[in-house]
């Protein structure tokens, strides 16, 4: 028997009885022969008379605010663990800002750790890992961030980011996702303050616009950016558009003229 948990398979002459555990409150209680006591076979507690319930330690406000981030609760050994926390610490950072679910930043994980094991980590800087494994991981999930706003966001160059992107895509096989103009729409409603009326409504007319000819090749998330601005009826700029999208004004602006060119 340990001295924290019972060993369930090396008694055989145990017991179970009724009654809970004072200490952990479970229906858990056994009799050994050789025991005086009733146990927990929980958490090995001995509920004979005069137990007293153990009490957890204290534990200070000022001991709780030392321990602001996982990454000072792990315990880091060498410098690729220490890589790997720099770089969830950037993802959750980043992930917080283009609001990405908690899905999504699993999935942008999962990318993230296929490049390190591929050593595609090794000589790059930990960012733009993380905002290249952002963009895929984010198609990935159907959840896609435009590759621009990812590199602004993380305060990177959106050519060195896409580079990397391109070059995780080959020695993965992976990321290779077409994503829709509409797959934006969530994402760009969100960070813009758009209710939902205004994204189905953008919805429909990306369906629309789409349906006809010669409009193939164009920026997706310009695509969805535009069909917003025509459906919020002025609530947003097409700065602003522009701005969340990852795109510039002139595009969002053409983007505009085509679409109400065939609607």
């Amino acid at each position: 028997m340990s001295s924290n948990k019972l060993d369930r398979d090396s008694p055989e002459n145990e017991k179970s009885i009724p009654g809970e555990c004072i200490s952990c409150g479970e229906p858990a209680l056994i009799e050994f022969s050789e025991v005086p006591s009733p146990i927990c076979s929980i958490c090995g507690f001995t509920s004979g008379a005069g137990a007293e319930v153990p009490t957890p330690p204290e534990q200070s406000e000022e001991t709780i605010d030392e321990v602001e981030t996982w990454e000072e609760y792990c315990s880091i050994s060498n410098g690729t663990e220490q890589n790997i926390a720099t770089a969830f610490v950037h993802l959750e950072e980043l992930g917080d800002k283009l609001h990405l679910s908690v899905e999504a930043r699993s999935q942008v994980a999962d990318v993230y750790a296929a490049a390190s094991l591929e050593n595609l980590t090794d000589g790059r800087s930990t960012p733009v890992v993380v905002a290249a494994s952002l963009c895929i991981g984010s198609r990935e999930a159907k959840v896609p961030r435009p590759s621009e706003k990812v590199a602004q966001t993380a305060g990177l160059d959106s050519r060195t980011v896409k580079r990397t992107i391109r070059t995780f895509q080959k020695e993965l096989n992976r990321g290779f996702v077409d994503a829709s103009a509409s797959a934006y729409l969530p994402y760009l409603c969100n960070d813009i303050d758009l209710d939902s009326s205004i994204e189905q409504r953008a919805s429909d007319l990306i369906s629309r616009y789409e349906s006809e000819e010669g409009f193939s090749g164009n920026h997706p998330a310009g695509i969805a950016g535009a069909a917003l601005y025509v459906t919020a009826n002025d609530l947003v700029t097409q700065r602003e558009i522009a701005t969340s999208a990852g795109t510039s004004k002139e595009t969002i602006r053409v983007r505009v003229s085509d679409i109400r060119g065939v609607v």
